[in-house]
């Protein structure tokens, strides 16, 4: 009897875990890959965004130029907490996207006197946040604390983007 009792007891077990299995193999089955799009039609999952200033899906790791989180107070800069930066087509509005941010910052462009020293390339009043030029480096800065930054190379990064400008 008690071979009987547990030859059913086994044979219960193997039915109620055959029917989660295919059970979980069905929604397995209506999860599409590339099926998030976000309200502007971006994949997510592909790597896309929305960028304000390109009035398009971007990715921000190919359109944008990085820049590296930088500790005032140590010097250390930190390459694995990146901001990106985005130009718009006319040069006139800059896009920040940070990594721990939900929205990016737009930032409108300022215009440049000749001879300033530390030119500010970009800015947002009302964000508190703001790009200039200082000493051979890009400072990306929030309430006038340097927060990234990116060293001048005339061919790469913002340079080249502003190039034309």
């Amino acid at each position: 009897m008690n071979q009987i009792f547990c030859s059913l007891f086994c044979f219960a077990m193997l039915i109620s875990c055959g029917e989660k299995i295919i059970t979980e193999d069905k929604t397995n089955q209506n999860t599409m890959i590339g099926n998030d799009r976000d309200p502007h039609g971006c994949i997510g999952s592909a790597g896309y965004t929305w960028s304000v200033v390109k009035n398009k899906c971007i990715r921000i790791f190919e359109e944008g130029t990085p820049f590296f989180s930088y500790n005032q107070r140590s010097g250390a800069i930190d390459s694995t907490q990146v901001a990106y930066v985005v130009l718009s087509d006319d040069l006139s509005k800059a896009e920040v996207f940070f990594g721990n941010a939900d929205k990016p910052v737009v930032m409108d462009s300022l215009a440049v006197k000749e001879g300033e020293t530390m030119p500010f390339l970009f800015e947002n009043k009302a964000e508190l946040l703001a790009l200039k030029y200082y000493k051979d480096k890009y400072l990306l800065l929030y309430k006038d604390e340097i927060r990234y930054i990116q060293t001048y190379k005339e061919d790469e990064g913002l340079a080249a983007l502003l190039k034309h400008r």
